[in-house]
């Protein structure tokens, strides 16, 4: 009844040749013994013209079907008809070998690869030897009831068996569940099925009359093919209007249309953002054309756990249904993590969800809740999954709603710092350790999870003026000239202009401060003390101390017992005195991110 598609199923990979190569065998069995009967017990002459009239209509039938939307690339064949037919009137036998012929000569005409040949014919094959088999075990095919069940029976037998066999080599191909392949090939093929059979039915009553009665179903089977095909030319191109061109996923129409729906449905459900962790990394390093492999590969894994969609550059959402998102989501996380889309680097992505209607009843609240719990599952590090939480994700209120442009666009930033970070001028990962290291210390000295998260967003933009210093400068391993060291202290003040163009008040003034002495000297606004931003003095002492404890491009990394010394040497001039103590107590903790506990 259905090819199996898509094509990619059935091509020659190790992870598909434990499906295809039993089915592709037992195929060959059942093929092989039907042949035997009829060449050691020839069956009539009508046999044979029943048969070859059969065969040829089937193999018209499976070479233009009929396209549905939402089915395979082929659409629906009603070819099965023909072959449950062959199994009533004749038995297995003829139904065997006409639905290996019928596919086989469909395949070779089309030119496919010799793995998808046999697999696809095996296929039918078997599909259609169930269909004799269950037709032969029926007592009573004379009778009007007992002929009904025995075709409604043998085309349920095919329907199940080929439903079955494309389903499970799709989903060993590709990441989708087998459960889900299976539920989304029976919504799509149910209503064709019932419509098959019938066809079943009728050709079968009009076959045991006169034959060439059957001929007189050709103008209907016509007209509804013809009917069919220009229904699905408006709805495929309905389709490819709601469609994003490179991921095959919903386009941000059909995201507002479908969220819509479920919000007026009024049954809980979850919306997931995802984003890919330094995807502007992959297309500046390795071309936009991988970028885009990448971009489709992840939409993969997206489509296979629930309804995805592409927002816009590499967002993508996801809606989900079931009563447990953030295992769903994590499923997401863990599969893109473990796939290679053919660029050397790893790919991740961070997700954030917010649940309806818990945390929103509209689709304005339900994204900024989304949006929030995606920026917060980003600031932890990337690559992990964030439920929206009001006391974890919004911020003082003061500065601006978490799920507002601002931030986000903020946040964004930390990705252009990351590739710094990345070309390892300031050592690899420097600015998310500082981050880290900096949220310890603001908990170990009491501050507010809305505090916390703000100096996190600070820590982690504390280099962004770097961006404007020469490579070159950055990575020299030897003393730096006047006019160098004079483009380097000047960072904080470049990283404090782009922040404040954006609105982020309180933190361009933290990232200006972020080398302020607690005696005052030398700092050009002359804060000293308590005057100078706690935050400012958190990641100072955070950089200061993760800069000693990791190799630079002019000197070696210092152990973590003697940096604490080092610090603890020079507070009360160079640092704070409670953030060292503060820093001394976390790292003795063993479970402090990123840092050894001390002794």
């Amino acid at each position: 009844m259905t090819e199996p598609q898509p094509a990619s199923a059935v091509t020659p990979r190790p992870s598909v040749l434990p499906v295809v190569v039993p089915v592709a065998l037992a195929g060959a069995v059942v093929a092989v013994g039907a042949i035997w009967t009829l060449v050691t017990a020839p069956p009539s002459l009508g046999f044979w013209l029943g048969s070859a009239a059969l065969l040829l209509a089937a193999t018209v039938a499976e070479a233009f079907p009929v396209p549905l939307v939402g089915v395979s690339q082929g659409g629906i064949s009603i070819a099965a008809s023909f072959l449950v037919d062959a199994a009533v009137l004749s038995d297995w036998r003829a139904a065997t070998i006409l639905g290996l012929l019928s596919r086989l000569t469909l395949e070779i005409a089309g030119r496919r690869p010799p793995e998808r040949l046999i697999y696809n014919s095996a296929v039918y094959a078997l599909a259609a030897a169930a269909a004799g088999g269950v037709v032969a075990l029926a007592d009573d095919v004379e009778s009007a009831g007992g002929l009904a069940a025995s075709v409604c029976l043998g085309a349920l037998a095919f329907y199940v068996v080929n439903l079955v066999l494309v389903a499970v080599v799709i989903a060993r191909a590709s990441p989708a569940r087998i459960d889900r392949v299976l539920f989304e090939g029976a919504r799509w093929t149910a209503v064709p099925f019932a419509i098959m059979a019938s066809i079943s039915l009728m050709l079968e009553v009009l076959w045991t009359r006169f034959p060439a009665f059957a001929l007189a179903l050709g103008g209907p089977l016509v007209a509804v093919a013809l009917y069919q095909r220009s229904v699905h030319r408006s709805l495929e191109a309905m389709r490819l209007a709601m469609t994003d061109p490179l991921t095959n996923l919903g386009n941000h129409r059909a995201f507002d249309e479908r969220l819509e729906e479920l919000i007026e449905a009024g049954r809980p459900f979850a919306l997931c953002l995802l984003d890919l962790d330094s995807f502007k990394q992959v297309n500046d390093r390795h071309g936009h054309q991988a970028g885009d492999a990448v971009l489709a590969g992840v939409a993969a894994h997206v489509a296979a756990a629930g309804d995805g969609y592409r927002l816009g550059g590499d967002e993508l959402a996801l809606l989900l249904t079931g009563d447990d998102p953030a295992t769903a989501a994590q499923a997401v996380c863990d599969a893109v993590e473990a796939s290679d889309f053919g660029v050397p680097s790893r790919t991740s992505v961070s997700i954030g969800y917010a649940r309806f209607p818990a945390d929103g009843t509209d689709d304005d609240r339900l994204i900024a809740c989304a949006d929030a719990a995606l920026y917060h599952a980003k600031r932890l590090g990337k690559n992990r999954v964030s439920a929206y939480e009001v006391r974890l994700v919004e911020p003082d209120p003061g500065f601006a709603s978490h799920g507002s442009s601002r931030i986000r666009a903020l946040w964004q930033l930390t990705e252009i710092v990351d590739a710094v970070d990345a070309d390892e001028i300031s050592g690899s990962g420097h600015s998310q350790r500082v981050a880290e290291l900096s949220v310890e210390i603001g908990r170990e000295l009491g501050a507010t999870e809305a505090d916390v998260e703000l100096i996190r967003l600070a820590a982690r933009l504390h280099d962004l003026g770097k961006l404007t210093v020469p490579v070159e400068i950055l990575a020299k391993s030897g003393a730096l000239a006047d006019v160098e060291w004079r483009a380097v202290r000047e960072h904080p003040e470049i990283g404090r202009r782009i922040l404040l163009s954006l609105g982020a008040g309180p933190v361009a003034d933290w990232v200006l401060h972020q080398e302020a002495r607690w005696d005052g000297v030398g700092h050009p606004a002359g804060l000293a003390g308590d005057e100078i931003p706690l935050a400012s003095r958190i990641i100072y002492v955070a950089n200061a101390f993760d800069a000693m404890t990791h190799d630079r491009p002019y000197r070696s990394a210092t152990s973590v017992p003697l940096a604490l010394r080092e610090m603890e040497r020079n507070a009360g001039t160079q640092f704070d005195p409670l953030v060292v103590a503060a820093l001394v107590a976390v790292c003795r903790r063993e479970d402090t991110p990123g840092v050894a506990a001390a002794g």
